[in-house]
């Protein structure tokens, strides 16, 4: 009951959020939903669904951006709501990190690819990040053939990558506590400083086997 509520209370700020943009709409044939209704219809499913409670602010970022962009069609629209809700609260924070990490150069970014990553945080990450490599939301100058095998030095934000950092508005986070330790996390592996997290038998994974260790 408790987990309903709060997510129709999710969907209610998303409405308000995207609700309080104004003069911006989408042209839709005699009869036909606008384009703009089905993508609010889209983020209010979408946030009555999502368990990553602390999406719903971003999903209403990306409805309201979406107005103010006419070069951005129906089917484009559609596809980057869908991304977006296929993506993890920990995958938007690598979007901002890195997105804002490459375009001041305020951090340097590991330049060398890790071939072993150690540590279930490190794993999650290297994972998510090779994830969003095969959306082809994130690009590499290097061939990864698997999670252990990213170079941070190496990737950019690519094509829907690129236009969710902007539309979802990445460059700023809603600060909350667990937000600290997730970039914390995230920063650290971009920045090659999480090496020693782990020892022994850990999970870990290896470049060009992919090996799960102790997962129990």
């Amino acid at each position: 009951m408790e987990k309903r509520s709060k997510r129709q209370s999710l969907a209610t700020a998303a409405g308000e959020y995207a609700g309080s943009v104004t003069g911006a709409i989408f042209d839709s044939a005699p009869g036909d939903r606008s384009a703009a209704e089905e993508l609010l219809e889209g983020v209010l499913i979408a946030a009555q669904k999502e368990y990553e409670e602390k999406k719903a602010p971003y999903l209403a970022r990306l409805y309201a951006n979406i107005l103010f962009h006419p070069e951005v069609s129906r089917p484009a629209a559609n596809h980057l709501l869908k991304l977006a809700n296929q993506l993890t609260y920990r995958q938007l924070v690598i979007l901002s990190n890195l997105g804002y990490m490459l375009q001041t150069g305020s951090s340097p970014l590991k330049q060398e690819p890790y071939r072993q990553v150690r540590g279930l945080e490190n794993v999650a990450v290297a994972s998510e990040i090779y994830e969003m490599y095969r959306m082809s939301l994130i690009g590499s100058s290097e061939v990864a053939l698997d999670a252990a095998g990213i170079n941070p030095s190496a990737l950019s934000l690519i094509g829907y990558g690129a236009r969710l950092f902007e539309l979802m508005e990445l460059c700023q986070l809603e600060k909350d506590d667990e937000l600290v330790d997730v970039q914390k996390t995230v920063v650290g592996f971009l920045m090659g400083k999480n090496l020693d997290c782990s020892t022994g038998e850990d999970a870990g994974i290896n470049a060009g086997r992919t090996k799960w260790r102790n997962l129990g």
